[in-house]
């Protein structure tokens, strides 16, 4: 058994580091390879392994444009939304191929807690390559800012739920994505904007979804909801328009109801517990 340098091509050595066998100089960052005698057991493991690694496939693809989608995914909300009814083995190595190839980052959210993922630039080049749009791609360089996580987290769940109940993903807008279209024009934007498309007897409908933690006062939310109401009524005139709002608690709820049949935001509105939202109602 060989130590090996550090001349094998990035792609691969970042495949490799992904091997057990393998280890990483965490003060230089690179990648301390092992290189075993050709046809012995390990080998033959090792080769499998980066085969795998290396050899895209098409499903590797709409994991790579979902994620760029909502800026970052955490491992059980992709499991839920592609993986559905397949096993952890094919999940990971969707993953694994895509870490290997540069086109996610991965962070650990804790040393116990689950992985997020996110798309790199690497990865919005390689699909805008194969016709994906530049402006529906958010590449990032980590997870969102700890103040942002749970926030974020929990709009896509959201965003997942609608994509169970028949919501095509194209038709699901996240709030960056809103904000790079309308620019300084965007005062209130919603964290989500659900569309659907009209036909002959039946006009557009879009709602816009507002997640709410309960991090702040009911005087300073509903103000932007009477915001966001407007704009709504604005940038969809022709479409039939709701607002429906995620909240934690039923206590939460019900003061955000009361507040806002006084408020006359002038649309159709929904308050409900996110919790409940989320959950998949099977037969």
């Amino acid at each position: 058994m060989t130590n090996v340098l550090h001349a094998t091509p990035p792609r691969v050595r970042t495949a490799l580091g992904r091997f057990r066998a393998t280890e990483r100089d965490k003060r230089s960052g690179r990648f301390a390879v092992v290189v075993f005698r050709a046809g012995s057991r390990t080998w033959n493991r090792l080769g499998r392994h980066l085969l795998e690694l290396t050899d895209m496939e098409p499903r590797d693809l709409t994991v790579l444009r979902f994620i760029a989608r909502f800026r970052m995914v955490t491992r059980p909300q992709l499991r839920r939304a592609l993986f559905a009814g397949l096993s952890e083995t094919v999940a990971k190595r969707s993953i694994d191929r895509l870490l290997a190839a540069g086109y996610l980052g991965a962070e650990r959210v804790s040393k116990t807690g689950y992985q997020v993922l996110w798309s790199t630039a690497r990865g919005r080049d390689h699909l805008v390559e194969r016709g994906a749009s530049a402006a529906d791609l958010f590449p990032a360089r980590g997870p969102a800012a700890a103040k942002d996580f749970r926030h974020t987290e929990r709009i896509i769940d959201v965003a997942i739920s609608f994509l169970e109940r028949g919501w095509r993903a194209d038709a699901v807008l996240p709030a960056w994505a809103l904000q790079r279209s309308l620019g300084a024009r965007g005062r209130a934007v919603p964290d989500l904007l659900v569309l659907e498309r009209g036909i002959e007897s039946r006009a557009p409908v879009a709602v816009a979804v507002e997640v709410d933690l309960g991090s702040e006062a009911l005087t300073v939310f509903v103000p932007k909801l009477q915001l966001l109401a407007a704009w709504l009524a604005g940038y969809c005139a022709a479409s039939r328009c709701a607002l429906l709002v995620l909240t934690t608690t039923p206590h939460r709820r019900d003061a955000l109801r009361a507040r806002v049949e006084t408020a006359r935001l002038g649309l159709p509105t929904s308050i409900e517990c996110i919790d409940i939202f989320t959950t998949i109602r099977r037969p």
